[in-house]
């Protein structure tokens, strides 16, 4: 986290001399905040990578994938499944004829 602050400080720092030929001081601060977190994404994006080839190469991912099948395994055979698309189809009945879902739509009508 130190790292990627300092790496933003000085793009901030060194975007106006980058950037000499922008027409406003703001201008020039956009660009080199723009500049930073464009950088900041790839730093994020280069670490998610390497995360996840640690992952696959330790055996990490498959053992993820693994459980989270017998996980749902568990909850089909246990019922849990079943039960809990019984309670959202109980919820989305009542929900439609109590009104809300009718009045919820309208409001999100009235706030557009």
């Amino acid at each position: 986290m130190k790292r990627l602050s300092i790496i933003l400080i000085v793009c901030i720092a060194l975007s106006p001399v980058c950037l000499a030929e922008s027409t406003s001081p703001a201008d020039d601060f956009l660009a080199g905040l723009s500049q930073a977190w464009g950088g900041l994404m790839g730093m994020a994006s280069e670490a998610g990578q390497a995360v996840s080839d640690w992952a696959d190469e330790n055996g990490i991912t498959e053992w993820i994938e693994g459980a989270s099948q017998d996980v749902s395994a568990w909850l089909r055979d246990s019922g849990l499944t079943d039960w809990a698309n019984s309670a959202v189809s109980d919820i989305t009945a009542w929900a439609n004829e109590s009104g809300i879902v009718e009045w919820t739509e309208s409001a999100a009508a009235n706030l557009q």
